[in-house]
């Protein structure tokens, strides 16, 4: 089911930055934002992805997520090699990346409230990707290239 979003923009729009920025200078491309939706399903990954949890004046689960072939060519771009298949390493790029925008993003959330930002929690297809629980998540899709990350914010 898809509902207009209804999301305090206050922290969505500095997370969004914060990827935007981190994926600017790490890799050196542009990413066009799509619209954003609330979504009131189950949330599935599409492959691999890092959950960052948000506590204090904001409470929430910030959750990029990425299919296998997204992740082995930020992998490629991130270490400027070429890179052939799914693996730890992609998974390892890829947390590596992840601890660089959730420092950006606790910059940024903390210049106007007080919160804490965990380390990321990285799932991929060594862990559990699915959560059963219906609960309302606004999603925001990113692209560069043909590839698709999706930026979910979970909604307590």
């Amino acid at each position: 089911m898809l509902v207009q979003p209804d999301v305090n923009s206050k922290v969505i729009v500095p997370v969004l930055m914060s990827i935007e920025s981190s994926l600017n200078d790490l890799l050196h491309i542009e990413v066009e934002r799509g619209q954003m939706y609330v979504l009131s399903v189950p949330f599935i990954s599409m492959g691999i992805g890092a959950i960052i949890y948000v506590s204090g004046d904001y409470n929430g689960k910030i959750f990029l997520d990425m299919g296998p072939k997204a992740a082995i060519k930020i992998t490629e771009l991130f270490l400027r090699e070429k890179v052939t298949k799914f693996d730890k390493l992609v998974q390892s790029t890829i947390g590596e990346l992840v601890n660089v925008i959730a420092g950006k993003i606790a910059t940024a959330i903390g210049e106007f409230s007080n919160v804490n930002i965990s380390t990321p929690k990285i799932i991929s297809k060594y862990t559990k990707n699915e959560d059963t629980t219906k609960r309302n998540i606004a999603l925001i899709p990113m692209g560069f290239d043909k590839y698709i990350l999706n930026v979910s914010f979970f909604i307590l």
